[in-house]
């Protein structure tokens, strides 16, 4: 009776393994945590830019986060922020200033460029530490064109060949979806 019951329970907690593991194919669903986003984009910073000649402005440590509502929940459209720190360095002075930029868009996937990319990107925020406020609207325009340039023209991230197979299959990313625990891409 025991024998029994303990090649029950075997089979039982077998199968229960073997569902666990095949349960990213079943789900067709991938997660990319907030963290590993800014991993996969680091790549591509730091980043510099000249403001008529006048600031080097420049741009590292991406991080992304789900956008919040003022009561702590997702924000119902689900966009997603990211946030850059910047640095600007005034030509004639070797004074820097630094701060933050941060953008929200709405995450989707292009097929053309096999990538993530963000949808009707809007300047959040910027704020820079004691800038004086002749700056300050130039570098809002920067900042306007540094969201256009890389969050709706370029890829937050492009899947990679390894990233689009699983168990021998191919895999296709068709959409997106901020949730808690990362960006969820619905797979085919």
């Amino acid at each position: 009776m025991n024998l029994a019951r303990t090649i029950a329970s075997l089979a039982f907690f077998s199968c229960l393994l073997v569902g666990c593991a095949l349960a990213p194919l079943v789900t067709g669903e991938a997660v990319f945590s907030y963290a590993d986003l800014g991993e996969k984009a680091t790549k591509r910073f730091p980043q510099q830019r000249d403001v008529a000649g006048l600031v080097a402005v420049k741009m590292d440590r991406p991080r992304f986060e789900a956008v919040r509502a003022p009561d702590g929940r997702l924000d119902p459209e689900r966009r997603l922020r990211s946030a850059v720190d910047i640095a600007i360095k005034l030509p004639l002075t070797s004074k820097e200033m630094t701060g933050v930029l941060s953008v929200t868009g709405l995450p989707v996937i292009n097929p053309q460029t096999n990538g993530i990319h963000f949808r009707d990107p809007k300047v959040e925020r910027v704020r820079i530490d004691n800038m004086p406020d002749a700056l300050s609207a130039a570098l809002a325009r920067v900042a306007t064109s540094f969201a256009q340039e890389n969050y709706a023209d370029k890829p937050v991230y492009v899947f990679k060949d390894e990233d689009l197979k699983r168990w021998g299959f191919s895999i296709t990313p068709l959409r997106a979806e901020v949730r808690e625990q990362g960006l969820v891409l619905m797979l085919r």
